[in-house]
């Protein structure tokens, strides 16, 4: 392998992947990269598909908002499941039998630095997901509000999850 990912172990972030070739390269994912810390560049530049954010969320930062393809894009069809997916070295695995609700883009801080650019995401019922390697799965509770998820091995983000009552 060329390419070896470079997480936290505490909390999951991506933070660098580094190459090996003629020459070494180190892709820093920008989205754990502190904001405001140059004079006149303040934050982002863009926000990119705003129309499908989490509602929750306001984007405030006074970067541009680009909304993202029209129609916003609906949640999985019902005909689509079941779906698989797991982690980048295939140690954790899950069978999605839906039916999605949403499907999402979060622009926040928090999600950009443990994605490395914005979350973007399909809610879908805690009952609806089965897991296969669950051992190593790592959780953290990164909010009041919500725990995230990835795997201990490889360190890709595997869910999101609210776990307080009522509105954010």
């Amino acid at each position: 392998e060329k390419i070896h990912r470079r997480f936290c172990s505490i909390c999951g972030c991506h933070l660098w992947d580094t190459e090996k070739g003629e020459d070494d390269v180190v892709m820093i994912a920008t989205g754990a990269l502190d904001h405001g810390q140059h004079p006149g560049h303040e934050g982002l530049p863009k926000h990119v598909h705003v129309n499908t954010k989490i509602p929750w969320y306001i984007i405030a930062d006074g970067a541009e908002q680009d909304p993202g393809p029209d129609p916003v894009p609906e949640a999985i069809p019902p005909g689509t499941f079941p779906l698989y997916g797991g982690c980048q070295c295939g140690t954790v695995r899950y069978r999605i039998d839906g039916p999605a609700k949403e499907t999402y883009h979060c622009h926040c801080e928090m999600c950009r630095r443990w994605t490395g650019s914005a979350l973007m995401a399909v809610s879908v019922p805690v009952k609806g997901v089965t897991w296969k390697g669950e051992a190593h799965v790592r959780t953290l509770q990164s909010s009041d509000w919500a725990e995230r998820a990835w795997c201990q091995r490889c360190g890709t983000g595997l869910y999101y999850h609210v776990t307080a009552d009522g509105p954010m």
